[in-house]
């Protein structure tokens, strides 16, 4: 038989460990919660370095070098310069697939129906999907396939801010001449059109190179 002392040890014992689960439960919606605030307010540091660099609205063309560890995060705050800028946003996604990125616009708490996108990594991967706005090109690797895909985007959206993300990945295919002269034509354009854009990238050669054919020039760091 259980002694009741052994007894009274025992209940001291579940009591001691329910005690300890019920605070662990208390303390994590509060920890959520934080993390929570912590992540907000960092997002919204970087949206606020980002307009002030760009002294307000965005209505031209900017490269936008950013910190590979805030790549997601900086793409958000482009998209919601965009937006508060009064034009239609348009993302050219080279390093994310089409569902990544909806799932990030939608932890932004940005409405991703109101985007255009153009995706040029899930059709070598998977069957596209038919959707408002979002449209699917073969690679990276043609470059002309790109360019019409943005004159056609111009021709049916009016005030658009395109969003290239990220001008990096065309390196896997393309030497820096064929980006040079890329960039050098899609500006004249977007130029022409009276359009804006942000060409985002992280390496600062590039970036250099590419300050000849923009309005300005912005560090997204946190």
């Amino acid at each position: 038989m259980i002694s009741d002392a052994e007894r009274e040890k025992g209940i001291s014992q579940i009591e001691s460990f329910l005690s300890k689960s019920v605070a662990k439960q208390q303390k994590s919606p509060k920890l959520k919660f934080e993390e929570l605030q912590e992540l907000l307010s960092s997002d919204q540091a970087l949206l606020r370095e980002a307009k002030r660099q760009l002294g307000g609205e965005h209505k031209g063309q900017a490269i936008a070098t950013f910190d590979p560890a805030l790549h997601k995060e900086s793409i958000a705050a482009l998209v919601r310069i965009a937006i508060e800028s009064g034009s239609t946003p348009a993302i050219i996604l080279t390093t994310l697939n089409y569902k990544t990125f909806y799932r990030l616009m939608q932890e932004k708490g940005i409405d991703y129906e109101r985007l255009v996108v153009v995706d040029t990594i899930s059709k070598n991967v998977s069957k596209p999907i038919e959707a408002p706005n979002l449209f699917f090109l073969d690679s990276l690797r043609d470059l002309t396939q790109i360019q019409i895909k943005i004159v056609n985007i111009m021709d049916e959206y009016k005030d658009v801010c395109f969003v290239l993300d990220s001008l990096d990945a065309m390196e896997l295919y393309h030497e820096d001449k064929i980006i040079y002269k890329f960039i050098y034509s899609l500006s004249k354009l977007i130029r022409r059109r009276k359009m804006s854009a942000f060409y985002m990238l992280n390496k600062k050669t590039l970036a250099s190179q590419l300050a000849q054919f923009v309005d300005s020039q912005m560090s997204l760091k946190g």
